[in-house]
């Protein structure tokens, strides 16, 4: 679920930056330069979900492990 929420949210954030995108490369800034700084963004963005996937996921065994304990 997590995976898919940043999915939405790399899209989102795309969409919306188109706009920042063209003003910068008109003020000349470098296609490379702009393609690099997505990819890190978008590689952080990954990392962070991926961590908190595992995180939420290791939460929700130790949840069913004490329910089941309980039973």
């Amino acid at each position: 679920m997590v995976c898919f929420n940043l999915a939405t949210l790399q899209l989102a954030r795309a969409e919306t930056r188109q706009g920042e995108l063209t003003v910068r490369l008109a003020l000349g800034a470098n296609r490379w330069r702009l393609l690099r700084q997505s990819l890190t963004e978008g590689t952080l963005l990954a990392l962070a979900g991926a961590g908190l996937g595992v995180l939420s996921a290791a939460w929700g065994l130790d949840l069913l492990r004490s329910l089941q304990a309980d039973i």
